[in-house]
Parts: C-alpha cells; structure tokens; sequence
C-alpha cells in the first residue's frame, strides 16, 4: 500500500520545482530584455555620438589638407561651420538646410589637379556622413554629387574629383587615413590636418621663393584640434609645428591697430633656410659678402649671423589704415653690444650701394657719352632725428623703391621698423596690455608661453578678413605644446 505522506511529498516536490523553472525562465526572459534594451540604447548612442572618422577613409592620398567637424551639438553642423575660418569655402555651398541636419559628421579636403603644374589650383571636395539620406532628389543645386554605400555624399565642381574619391572608397587608390596618426588629435569636434609633403610637392611646381620659405617654416605634418568655447574657440596644435627658437615675449604692450605679433622669430635660420634652398638666393647673398668684404672691408656674414640670430619680436601694420597700399613692420631685436647697431647702419648703405648703384654720366674720347654705374655706399646716408620721447631714430629713405628705413635703441634692443610714424606710436599707445589679453585664452600654462603669436582679425585686409576669426586669435607654446583661443575684446 502506497504511503500517501509520500505521494504529497513528491508532488510538492515536483511543484517546487516546477516554480523554480517558471521563475529562471522569466528571470532569463527579463534578463535578455534587458539587455536588447541595453545593447539597443548603447548602439543608439553610439551612432548618434561615435567619434570614429569614417569620411578619412574617403580621402586620396595626395590630399593637402583635411578639415573634419562632428558632433556639433547645439550649435548644429551649419551653423558651427560658418562660425569657422575660411567662411567662403562653407558659404559658397548651395545645399539645403535639410542635408545640414540629416550629417552625422562633414569634412572639406584639398588636392591638386592634374593641371597644378600649370594652373596652380585645388580640387576642392566636400564630404558628408549622413544618419539617412534625404528624401529629396534635389540634395544640392550648385555642385556635382555622388552617393556611396553607407550613406556617403560627396560634393564637388568636377567629375574628376568625384571619381578620384569613388577610387579611393573602391580601395584603388590610397587613402590619407593611413598617413594622419589619430593620436595626436584631441577628442574635440573640430580637425584640421596638412600635409607637409603633399604641401610642399604642390607649392614647389611654382618656383617661388615665399614659397620656398612657408614649406620651411613648417617642422611637420600639422594636426589641429578645436572646439566652442565661451564668446569664442579652443584648439590646440600637436606634433613639431613651431619653427622658431624658443623665447619669453618681451613685448609688454600692443597698438590698437597691430595685425600680427610674433615672438621668437628667428631671422637668421629663416633666410639660411632660403638661401640653401634657393640657388638664385644663395648667389645673389655670396656676391653681395664678396663685395663687401673686398670693397670697404666688411663682414656681412658676421654681423648677420651675430645681430639677427638672436630670436626677436615681430609686429606688422596694415597700411590700409591710413590709405597706404603697403604693410609697416617693426622688428625689436636683442642687441647684445651697442656696435652691432653701427654695423647695421653701414651694412645697410653698402648694400643698397651693390643693389642700386648711382649712375653717372661719362663722357668718352669719341665724344659720346655713356652711363657708369657706381656702387658707392656714401650715395646712402643716414639721417637723424629726435623722436617726441627723447630718443634717437636713424632713418634712411630709398626713393627708388619708395620705403623708408629706421632704427632706434631702447633697452638693450634695436628697434628696426618701415615707419617712424609706426614706431613712435607703438612707444606710446600702451591700449593693449599683452599680460591682460592672455587671462582671456583661461588655459593651463598659457600666462607663461615660451613664444606667442597674436592675429587682430580686425585689422586685417577686406580680402583676407574671410579666412580669419574676425577678432583676436591667440597662439603660445607652452612645455613644448602649442595652444590657443579667440575671443572678443570688449
């Protein structure tokens, strides 16, 4: 006879069970939905804020230049990129305000044409990374287009430059992706990448010697990061970009009406760097040591080197201020002996004499006559003069190339300037206190930069206004980094 105790027993146990699987099958139902919820919200955001850049791998090779913006966030992707400098580049594109809204990332990239040798001009290429594609057909009414898989669109004026990017998607051709080292990038929306070498192979086809000097003047590949800040941006410059000797700025004070200032300049590495590029250069600076040394004397490589090697500090006007067609300088070099100033004085009338020598009549024994030409340095004398603060200017004016030059000495430095207007206002207009404009940038280090660099966009030319931050733009290399801000000065 069966034990009835023992049938309830195991009928319990079998509901215990029973509801034991029910609850591992809802925790299990519950548990994977969560984490559908889970994986999907993550996906989600990951679309909507992944920092991968997708449209690199759409960029040929041979590309000068690479500017990238995402994540635009409240600002939006249109309007973040009119905020930015070179405005024309983004104004002057004609797409509707639905595409702006619909891009997930945008980048404008750069390469020579097959005809840069002779034309000297850029393919200019606008890349967009869409969330979807928009239902209108009309995407853009003033340029080329092409759709790629993976809701790619990329803008252009040529059908050559449409293809050459399809090449690079298709993988036959080279992407610049594997040229540019993420890493010196900052996680901000903005970047911005050159090319030293695609840079210099383009600028090299014109034989020209600002050219010769820019490629030079950059160390590296140049990467940028940027993002918005308060009335203004932030970036920051990664790799070897600054090629001047590092130096305290000791400008104090700047004119209302400066454009650029720059410290640290190195006059005597940048024209060595000229000179052993260009031939041309270098010929024209040996027959002009040659003649001063056999002529009067003279050691012009010597007092080059020991007067201009020291790095100094650089302020340029814009003439169009006062209706002048021209830029002024002021050049404020150290000077570490009183006699350096005297050798500039005379280096500087002996080589207008070589450059511009006098002419004077000569009469022959036929009775004809004919022009000499005299490399006489006592055709150029300088003058002198009181400025209002008491100190001496020595000026020499060049009439044939209608410009001026004049020094004067002033705490141990020389003050060598295109205008004694400009320098004697720069003495006295204390409106800009330079200690005063770095608390702006309000970045770690930057109070005590090891060179600095200031743009005034306000003074600049109508036609590069355009492709500058239309108030002041900061630069200062700091523990070997270079940093920066704009921003409005009120």
């Amino acid at each position: 006879m069966e034990d009835p105790f023992q049938m309830i027993k195991q009928q319990n146990q079998v509901t215990i069970k029973s509801s034991r699987f029910k609850k591992l099958g809802w925790l299990l139902i519950g548990g994977g939905v969560f984490f559908i919820l889970l994986f999907s919200s993550l996906f989600y955001w990951w679309y909507q804020f992944d920092t991968t850049d997708n449209l690199i791998k759409l960029v040929p090779v041979d590309s000068v230049f690479y500017f990238s913006l995402k994540d635009a966030g409240p600002f939006g992707q249109k309007n973040l990129a009119l905020m930015l400098p070179p405005q024309p580049f983004f104004k002057n594109l004609n797409i509707n305000d639905e595409l702006w809204q619909k891009a997930k990332s945008f980048a404008l990239i750069s390469f020579p044409t097959a005809s840069a040798s002779t034309t000297q001009e850029f393919n200019l290429v606008y890349l967009f990374e869409l969330k979807t594609l928009p239902a209108s057909n009309s995407l853009v009414s003033s340029k080329k287009y092409l759709i790629l898989p993976n809701n790619f669109l990329v803008l252009a004026d040529s059908d050559a430059a449409l293809v050459k990017v399809k090449q690079v998607y298709n993988h036959e051709i080279f992407s610049l992706a594997n040229q540019i080292d993420d890493k010196n990038f900052k996680n901000w929306p903005v970047h911005f990448f050159i090319s030293k070498n695609n840079l210099i192979k383009f600028l090299n086809q014109n034989n020209n010697g600002l050219n010769t000097i820019f490629t030079h003047l950059m160390a590296d590949d140049l990467y940028l990061s940027a993002r918005a800040r308060d009335q203004g941006w932030q970036f920051e410059f990664s790799g070897r970009n600054w090629p001047v000797g590092e130096s305290t700025p000791s400008v104090e004070f700047l004119p209302q009406n400066f454009i650029f200032y720059a410290s640290g300049i190195n006059l005597w590495a940048i024209f060595n760097q000229l000179k052993d590029s260009e031939p041309a250069v270098f010929d024209f600076w040996q027959g002009l040591v040659s003649f001063s040394q056999e002529v009067y004397q003279f050691d012009l490589e010597t007092l080059s080197q020991n007067l201009f090697q020291r790095p100094a500090n650089l302020i340029i006007f814009n003439g169009e201020s006062q209706n002048e067609n021209r830029y002024h300088y002021i050049l404020i070099q150290p000077l570490a002996e009183s006699k350096l100033a005297d050798d500039f004085r005379q280096a500087i009338s002996i080589v207008l004499a070589q450059i511009l020598p006098t002419e004077k009549p000569k009469r022959l024994a036929d009775g004809t006559f004919v022009t000499e030409l005299l490399a006489q340095a006592q055709a150029w004398p300088w003058q002198k003069e009181i400025n209002p603060q008491g100190l001496e200017i020595n000026y020499l004016n060049i009439p044939p190339w209608n410009l001026e030059i004049n020094y004067l000495i002033k705490d141990h430095y020389l003050f060598i300037s295109s205008s004694r207007s400009y320098l004697n206002n720069f003495l006295t207009d204390f409106s800009l206190a330079v200690v005063d404009l770095k608390k702006n940038c309000s970045l770690g280090g930057f109070n005590q930069p090891k060179n600095l660099i200031i743009i005034n966009g306000l003074g600049l030319p109508e036609a590069l206004k355009p492709y500058f931050f239309p108030d002041l733009t900061f630069l200062g290399l700091f523990k070997g980094k270079t940093s920066g801000c704009n921003f409005v000065l009120e």
